[in-house]
């Protein structure tokens, strides 16, 4: 966990990386255990993209952001973030390019300052709100403006808090990315069940090109 961020996410349930991410866990000794890791990253997809972007139905604004469904158990800034990047500069650069600079660590993840020096490098601008709330964000969606947030493990059945990607508003609603759902990670869910997640309280760093 980091002070006004979060680390770590939960991983999409692939038994062939589960296996080898456990054997690392057994065999290795402590000290090599980053650099086993991030050999054996190498020989995986760090994500896998969704299917379909979600389109807007009656009443909703979407951005069209492609979810991701991270493929590991420390990789969740990364894949939240590269979707905000993909969004912004569709098609020009590949995650393992923003990963060059913000490659999260096994044992702790991505903390903000990290995603936000690294997105700024492709010309992205980021801010920070303390006062997140429904208003503030039907109106920086509606701006065309996606919002990294960190979520509290407990509110998802994780042990780790874990990014999300706020990219859509409803009536009472918001779109989140990176819900870990192979194929079909953007997920609405509503704001009264985000909002006492939201770590820390009122927390978000809004996104703009």
């Amino acid at each position: 966990m980091v002070v006004a961020g979060v680390r770590h996410g939960s991983p999409h349930n692939d038994e062939d990386q589960a296996e080898a991410a456990g054997r690392v866990e057994r065999e290795v000794p402590a000290v090599m255990k980053k650099t086993a890791l991030r050999a054996l990253r190498k020989l995986w997809p760090v994500a896998v993209p969704d299917k379909k972007i979600v389109q807007a139905k009656k009443g909703q604004v979407v951005l069209p952001l492609r979810g991701l469904c991270q493929l590991d158990c420390w990789s969740c800034g990364l894949t939240a973030a590269y979707s905000i990047l993909d969004y912004f500069r569709p098609g020009q650069h590949s995650i393992r390019e923003l990963r060059r600079y913000c490659d999260p660590d096994p044992d702790e993840g991505l903390g903000p300052s990290e995603i936000s020096a690294a997105l700024r490098r492709f010309g992205l601008k980021c801010r920070i709100t303390r006062t997140l709330n429904k208003v503030s964000v039907d109106a920086e969606i509606r701006r065309g403006n996606p919002i990294l947030v960190g979520v509290e493990g407990d509110l998802l059945g994780f042990d780790d808090d874990h990014w999300m990607v706020i990219h859509g508003t409803a009536a009472g609603e918001v779109l989140l990315a990176n819900c870990l759902y192979a194929g079909r990670s953007s997920q609405w869910v509503s704001w009264s069940w985000l909002k006492p997640g939201l770590e820390p309280s009122g927390w978000g760093m809004v996104v703009s090109g």
